[in-house]
């Protein structure tokens, strides 16, 4: 008795998926669920949004331009993406076992933690658009060279809050998690 197989027997062959592929996977799936959380839209783009127009009407009163708010709108923002939302989301899929029922899937460390970093870098990247486009239609204008300059800044403080994000939300209870990240928002 034979057990060999003709070539073809067991299509598609089974194996694991590429490192690119599982990253590109996992980033896509927290994307989506950063895109579709109500509070996630809420502190990243709402709130920011609403900052942005209200001292660009108020600009006569206070003094500060666009191009002074403009910034600091932006690192509302990304902190709301990177640190805030991460911190929480973290929490919850630790009390809730959500971590470990995705480890158990097959899918390592790394990948969940780089489709976190993924899923952050596409909601700065919507950000950035929203943001911008209701600037410019603002009246707010940037050279070539500060919009450089922004990218590049935006980009390290992102990093470092996404970082002390991912530490906050995989440290302490989701409880403490999200009455302190929410404070540090605040604040």
């Amino acid at each position: 008795m034979s057990t060999t197989f003709n070539p073809g027997t067991f299509t598609p062959a089974p194996k694991r998926a590429s490192a690119g592929a599982m990253l590109l996977a996992q980033g896509k799936m927290e994307a989506k669920l950063m895109l579709r959380h109500g509070e996630q839209q809420l502190l990243s783009v709402i709130i920011p949004l609403a900052l942005l127009i209200g001292a660009a009407h108020l600009e006569s009163l206070t003094g500060h331009g666009l191009h002074e708010v403009f910034p600091m709108v932006l690192a509302v923002a990304a902190t709301s993406a990177g640190f805030t939302g991460q911190a929480i989301s973290l929490a919850f899929d630790r009390r809730y076992g959500a971590l470990k029922r995705t480890g158990a899937s097959g899918v390592p460390a790394w990948a969940i933690i780089g489709g976190k970093i993924l899923g952050v870098l596409t909601m700065v990247v919507f950000q950035i658009l929203v943001l911008g486009i209701a600037a410019y239609i603002l009246g707010l204008r940037i050279s070539p060279g500060g919009v450089l300059l922004m990218i590049l800044s935006l980009f390290f403080g992102v990093a470092a809050f996404t970082a002390m994000g991912l530490l906050l939300g995989g440290t302490l209870s989701s409880e403490v998690v999200l009455a302190l990240a929410n404070l540090i928002w605040f604040l």
